[in-house]
């Protein structure tokens, strides 16, 4: 559910209409999984027909690795290239969402987000997910380590005047 959310909430950001681009940086998913996920949002139509087997995530994953689409119900086929066309120009290739699966530590993401901001009109910074973070240098408890982590993306918010969204699963 975090990740469905936060997925939402970047799409919503980058689509509302004001200048700026959306850093969403994923540390669960690459960056092909986290597409894939993104467009199903977009299209926002069940695309599958009914099968034990696919569900609209393995239909458009299928659809992308071999560009069939035999596992989509009649005439969804169309309005998916469509819609997956216009996500695709709007969002991707325009630069309004950026999508980063990269290995970053805390330390470094904070300085990828401060250089992004100086080169980019960047609207908010979505991360998921914050326990997948970890601290250069740290001798500190876990709970302490993310504390740390937390303290160190608000300062760099604060700084910015930039929105940054975490999730977290908490257990």
């Amino acid at each position: 559910g975090k990740s469905s959310f936060l997925r939402n909430l970047a799409l919503q950001t980058a689509g509302d209409g004001s200048e700026g681009t959306v850093l969403y940086f994923s540390f669960e998913e690459d960056t092909e999984s986290t597409v894939v996920e993104l467009v199903n949002t977009y299209v926002g139509e069940e695309l599958t027909t009914p099968s034990r087997d696919y569900n609209n995530l393995t239909t458009i994953t299928e659809y992308y690795r071999t560009g069939s689409g035999q596992y989509m119900k009649a005439g969804a086929e169309r309005n998916f290239r469509d819609r997956e066309a216009i996500f695709m120009k709007d969002y991707i290739e325009s630069g309004r969402l950026r999508i980063f699966d990269n290995d970053f530590s805390s330390n470094e993401l904070v300085e990828v987000i401060k250089y992004m901001a100086k080169s980019l009109t960047v609207k908010a910074v979505f991360i998921d997910y914050v326990q997948l973070l970890y601290k250069e240098g740290n001798r500190l408890q876990r709970n302490e380590e993310l504390k740390e982590i937390a303290k160190d993306l608000r300062q760099t918010a604060k700084a910015l005047k930039l929105p940054i969204v975490l999730a977290a699963q908490l257990n």
